[in-house]
């Protein structure tokens, strides 16, 4: 699974269908888009909904949508035979043209499948901490454990031109017939990295500035990541450790220097947290 995850965190501004390839580690993806044969909504397996559920599908799909993704999502043993569908914007959404770019949120679809027909069991809009900054692009999706359960693992950017962007890596569980979200996490295009998955337990990071003495004509700053690791609990993430990782001293400026950073590197590389009975957080 960390293959799959750390795929998910590196190089995720491109298209769709990059980010996605990379989720099978923990269940089978299909990829689909519109206009696209029958024949490419298939995994390198094998097609993972039979024609007649593709084409059931189809009218669930509401206008101005297509079907980014479609997973197998079993989220427990009372939640067998389930599927959740990505649905974005038809618009291609390519850097070029801005006036081209995707203008609906993303959206989930909580299925069942029968043998015969879907059932919705719910239909969610992808949000954002602000309304203004909804996704609309999906760069991944998956089902991971953190701890001892699976949840839906969704990864969705707004893009609104330009170099900025912001990434949403979103947690999800399943409540009887409705997908709920657990805990979301937000970063800009530069601190995607920031967030990571690693041994059935989630990451995340911010960078943390304090001024030193002066020296000179200017004063040394001191930063470090302040990351924190969180498990699941079967209803809530909890935060249960926490470090101060990569500390560097600098010039006002440091803070830069942790552009573009990977936490699952320096947590690999270092290891960071990697005693499980460590004491919790405070």
């Amino acid at each position: 699974m960390d293959m799959g995850i750390r795929a998910l965190n590196t190089r995720m501004h491109g298209t769709v269908f990059a980010h996605i390839a990379r989720c099978f580690a923990a269940c089978l993806v299909l990829l689909l888009a519109a206009g696209l044969p029958a024949a490419a909504m298939a995994t390198r397996d094998g097609p993972i909904i039979s024609a007649q559920a593709r084409a059931a599908l189809l009218p669930l799909v509401p206008q101005g949508y297509t079907t980014g993704a479609v997973i197998a999502c079993d989220l427990g043993k009372h939640h067998s035979g389930r599927y959740v569908a990505a649905l974005v914007d038809t618009n291609s959404g390519t850097p070029e043209g801005l006036a081209d770019m995707p203008e609906r949120v993303v959206r989930l679809l909580y299925l069942a499948w029968d043998g015969a027909r879907w059932t919705v069991l719910d239909d969610i809009a992808v949000a954002g901490q602000r309304a203004d900054l909804a996704p609309q692009y999906l760069s991944g999706m998956s089902v991971v454990t953190v701890g001892q359960h699976p949840l839906l693992y969704v990864y969705t950017t707004w893009f609104g031109g330009g170099s900025g962007s912001e990434q949403y890596f979103q947690l999800f569980q399943a409540k009887g017939r409705h997908l709920q979200l657990v805990h979301g996490f937000e970063h800009s295009r530069m601190e995607r990295g920031f967030f990571t998955l690693h041994n059935a337990r989630v990451y995340d990071a911010d960078v943390a500035c304090s001024r030193g003495p002066k020296r000179g004509q200017s004063y040394v700053y001191s930063c470090y990541l302040d990351a924190k690791e969180y498990d699941f609990d079967g209803n809530t993430l909890v935060q249960t450790r926490r470090e101060k990782v990569e500390p560097r001293t600098g010039n006002r400026f440091l803070f830069e220097s942790y552009r573009n950073e990977s936490l699952h590197t320096v947590i690999l590389r270092d290891g960071y947290f990697s005693n499980p009975k460590a004491a919790p957080a405070e």
